[in-house]
């Protein structure tokens, strides 16, 4: 079975890199680079919650913060419906959402993303 993976590395504007790139999955222990392709990205799309923390609230008043700390094994729990809420200082365009859960849960499947560009202050 031949499987083609990707890995993105993000380098400050004229630094030098001499690391490695993260290592990709492999399948039955076997791993071959393909290529490497440098580009540039556009100004202004280097955004993530891991750059740019965002004030976590839910509708329990539960503290929920961690689920946006990079390897956070916390979970949200909730038993009855509710809603979490990221808002961000500025306006960026998101191009993933990920919804983890440490087992299969089909509440989490249901989950229901809204977004909005507007200003609450």
């Amino acid at each position: 079975m031949q499987k083609i993976t990707s890995v993105e590395k993000t380098i400050a504007e004229g630094k030098l890199y001499e690391g490695y790139l993260p290592r990709l999955a492999t399948v039955k222990n076997y791993h071959h680079d393909i290529a490497v392709y440098p580009y540039p990205a556009p100004a202004g799309t280097l955004a993530s919650n891991y750059l740019i923390q965002p004030r976590v609230t839910t509708s329990t008043g539960e503290h929920a913060s961690f689920l946006v700390k990079n390897g956070n094994q916390t979970e949200f729990k909730s038993k009855s419906r509710c809603w979490i809420q990221n808002e961000f200082e500025k306006s960026f365009t998101c191009q993933t959402i990920q919804v983890k859960s440490k087992k299969y849960s089909y509440q989490t499947n249901r989950v229901l993303i809204q977004v909005s560009d507007e200003s609450t202050g």
